[in-house]
Order: structure tokens, then C-alpha cells, then sequence
């Protein structure tokens, strides 16, 4: 995959972070067991969703998986 790719991958699964980001929001009760994270470096939307409290950043690759924080 060449780097166009990944940052085209990546700005989709940004939107597709925002909608479930919403989604949550508007039904707590499906959030239950689910944390929400950002990070500042991200281009676009850079929240996400996982399971995990500890941040694993679907955005930055392997240069900087432990890059964002805990919004919830």
C-alpha cells in the first residue's frame, strides 16, 4: 500500500469513527464497555472507538500507537 492509500484508509475510517462517535453519544446504552479517544495529530476527525482503556491509535500506524487520550 503507498502512502496515499493509507491516508485516503485513514480519513475514512475517520468518518466512519464520526458517525459510530455520534451514535454513541445519542445512545448511551450502546456505549457501554466502549472508551472514545483523540488525537490532537490526526488530520480530519481523529476520534475512535475500542474496547480498551489504554490508547491504541488506529491513525498514527506503528510511528505512535500510545499517541491521544481518553475523552471518555
Amino acid at each position: 500500500m503507498d502512502r496515499a492509500d493509507s491516508v485516503e484508509l485513514r480519513h475514512a475510517f475517520g468518518e466512519l469513527s464520526r458517525a459510530l462517535v455520534a451514535l454513541l453519544q445519542e445512545q448511551p446504552t450502546l456505549a457501554e464497555g466502549l472508551h472514545v479517544f483523540e488525537c490532537p495529530m490526526t488530520r480530519g476527525y481523529g476520534r475512535w472507538v475500542q474496547r480498551t482503556r489504554t490508547t491504541s491509535n488506529p491513525f498514527m500506524g506503528g510511528r505512535m500507537p500510545m499517541c491521544g487520550r481518553r475523552v471518555n
